[in-house]
């Protein structure tokens, strides 16, 4: 009777470990599955054309002094001859400035309309980034032109570039060159040009609509320099430091970072998701292998007698190999049905940490769950390789 309490008691043990087994497989699944999504999501991110070229191009913001630069003949003096002594510094092959920096979420928003066009109420085709510069701008940050040309410097200030996505909204099959646009009861631009979209804020994001004017319509608006270098473009900083202060020692300069770490920096929180789910996938796959590693190795353990005669009785090697393994494939494979199960019902409420990738994805869920299987049969194939090596007549006088 002692020895069937036992026996009976073994048995439950076993089916408690085994139930375990399975929902540390589950819990594997859905996380493995998580972070393949969220990697694919993120590689998608990473594939986004930011509408700019970010590399080797510097940018600085500087405080213009209001009192040196009280009349906007006298801030676009000093801008313009604080361009051309940024040009001139070894290393720089051209320099700009604006208004407000692409991918900072800055933006100058302005209601705008298209001259002789019934108005349309939708936000997106009213709401407009503003952006004033130079005119080396666009080749500065080497904004593709579409259409039309780009600015000159001499072009007069009410003479406006806009970007691909409002000629689109605005002017849907027509050629926008030579079209005007208005804001309020203000003269309205005469469009020269189409440009490239670019990311003003998150590249997750649309574009929105956006539109040029030279730097002469609001010369005390832009502030933030872009140089583009044949150098380390952070190497530069002390002598960009250097020509601002040669020109005014009380202006100070800021916020001095390259773009390719501004493209960096909006994918920060994503990249950091993705490390985080990551991580505990693998933890938690390393933790499951282990788990399947030990109760194998515990079955294999209380099963040596039976091992024994089995194989006396005529079994082979490779059938006690497969015989275990084929008992780990079946925890493996109920884990991976209840955490597929399990990750097809929690998909919804991923949805919006995702992008460009569906919830769903087949491919993610079989990559998953062929890595999960791989690592688990491995960790499984020891023990029970382990059993096959079993010498019958020793197991057979195991207590």
């Amino acid at each position: 009777h002692a020895e069937g309490r036992t026996a009976t008691g073994d048995k439950r043990v076993s089916r408690l470990r085994s139930a375990l087994m399975v929902a540390e497989i589950a819990v594997s699944i859905v996380l493995l599955v998580g972070a393949g999504l969220l990697l694919q999501s993120l590689v998608n991110v990473a594939h986004i054309d930011p509408g700019f070229d970010p590399h080797h191009v510097l940018s600085v913001t500087v405080s213009f002094d209001p009192k040196r630069n009280e009349s906007p003949e006298k801030q676009l003096q000093h801008t313009r001859a604080l361009l051309e002594r940024l040009r001139a510094l070894p290393g720089v092959e051209s320099a700009s400035v604006v208004n407000r920096l692409p991918l900072t979420g800055e933006t100058e928003i302005h209601s705008i309309q298209a001259v002789g066009k019934p108005v349309n109420r939708a936000p997106d085709a009213i709401s407009a980034e503003y952006r004033v510069a130079d005119a080396d701008y666009f080749r500065t940050m080497h904004i593709p032109r579409i259409a039309g040309r780009l600015f000159q410097p001499n072009d007069p200030a009410n003479f406006a570039v806009i970007n691909r996505r409002m000629a689109q909204l605005l002017w849907p099959g027509e050629d926008p060159i030579g079209k005007q646009i208005a804001e309020g009861d203000d003269p309205p631009y005469t469009v020269i040009g189409v440009a490239g979209d670019v990311h003003g804020g998150s590249l997750e994001s649309e574009p929105r609509m956006q539109f040029y004017r030279l730097i002469t319509a609001n010369p005390d608006w832009a502030n933030s320099f872009v140089i583009r270098c044949a150098v380390d473009p952070l190497s530069l900083v002390p002598q960009v430091q250097k020509a601002v202060w040669s020109l005014d020692a009380s202006e100070p300069v800021t916020h001095a970072q390259t773009m390719e770490r501004l493209l960096s920096s909006v994918t920060l929180e994503r990249r950091f998701e993705t490390a985080l789910v990551g991580g505990f996938a693998a933890v938690a796959v390393f933790l499951s292998a282990i788990g399947l590693f030990s109760i194998v190795s515990l079955a294999v353990a209380r099963r040596i007698r039976e091992i024994g005669i089995r194989m006396a009785l005529g079994a082979t090697a490779s059938g006690i190999l497969k015989l275990e393994l084929s008992r780990a494939f079946l925890i493996i494979s109920t884990g991976l049905m209840a955490g597929l199960v399990l990750t097809l019902i929690l998909a919804r409420s991923m949805t919006a940490l995702l992008y460009r990738v569906s919830a769903w994805n087949l491919r993610i869920y079989a990559v998953a769950a062929a890595l999960l299987t791989i690592f688990a049969l491995a960790a499984a194939w020891f023990p029970a390789r382990r059993a096959a090596r079993i010498d019958p007549a020793s197991a057979l006088r195991h207590e």
